[in-house]
């Protein structure tokens, strides 16, 4: 049973991300490439919002699918190593604020509860 429901929920997150890449022209996924799963997947994660909370969370997208190319690391399977590794990125080398890296951090796990990841230095 749980397993059904999950899948129908995955079903109809796709369908929904489908329609939005279809009517909505401000929902841009282009920054995706051709992966037809991030594309939906990222679509889906963008409907959520509207206006200048879509453009960030655009923004973050794209500074995290950019990161996974550069670091040949899959966007849809990192492990915890490789997202303790693109936390000390963004507060190492590009010296994001703790409170930048949350946010970026909450929208790449959809989550709003990743202080500790931006604040400490190990998870």
């Amino acid at each position: 049973m749980r397993k059904t429901l999950l899948h129908t929920v995955a079903v109809a997150d796709f369908a929904w991300a489908w329609l939005c890449m279809s009517t909505s022209a401000d929902i841009d996924v282009t920054f995706v490439g051709d992966d037809l799963v991030l594309r939906l997947a990222s679509a889906a994660h963008l409907a959520r919002f509207s206006g200048t909370s879509r453009t960030h969370c655009s923004s973050d997208l794209r500074l995290y699918f950019a990161w996974c190319i550069e670091h040949h690391a899959n966007p849809l399977a990192m492990n915890r190593a490789e997202i303790e590794r693109y936390v000390g990125w963004m507060r190492e080398d590009r010296r994001f604020k703790p409170s930048t890296v949350a946010r970026r951090m909450a929208v790449v796990t959809g989550k709003r509860v990743c202080i500790r990841a931006a604040s400490y230095p190990s998870l």
